[in-house]
């Protein structure tokens, strides 16, 4: 399928009329006719921008083999907004984990200064088991949203 056809076929599947998507693409609606009745061409920089309005790759766009079901692209925007919120969360453990390593550090090369006791041991324990739990979790989100 060639640009033209994909142009139209996208705007169409949004229900969206030339004037709209030219309005998105910052042209006018005569080019959007022209680029759908492939009597010009868009830019390159106009490819990418209808790529990232209609969510599909520039390959997509472009190429007449590209397969529509790897073209498009794999998350929704619920999930990228899922999973920009998962890394903004994360990024508070990742503090926490930092802090624990600082801490555990510190109590190991001064251990052999400052007297060990049971709460000391219960202490990094805890700390290291919710270490455990923030990595485990870093992996889920990993496996969840990138592989």
């Amino acid at each position: 399928m060639q640009i033209n056809k994909r142009i139209f076929e996208l705007r169409k599947e949004r229900g969206w009329s030339q004037d709209q998507l030219a309005e998105k693409v910052n042209v006018s609606r005569q080019s959007i006719s022209k680029w759908e009745s492939a009597q010009t061409l868009p830019e390159i920089e106009k490819v990418i921008e209808l790529s990232k309005i209609f969510q599909v790759t520039t390959d997509y766009l472009l190429l007449d083999q590209a397969d529509e079901k790897e073209a498009r692209p794999k998350w929704t925007t619920s999930e990228s907004e899922g999973y920009q919120q998962e890394v903004r969360s994360f990024g508070l453990v990742n503090v926490l984990y930092i802090l624990f390593l600082a801490i555990t550090l510190f109590f190991f090369a001064g251990g052999l200064y400052l007297p060990w006791n049971p709460s000391l041991i219960f202490f990094l324990f805890f700390l290291s088991a919710g270490a455990a739990l923030a990595c485990k979790r870093y992996l889920t989100i990993k496996k969840t949203y990138l592989d």
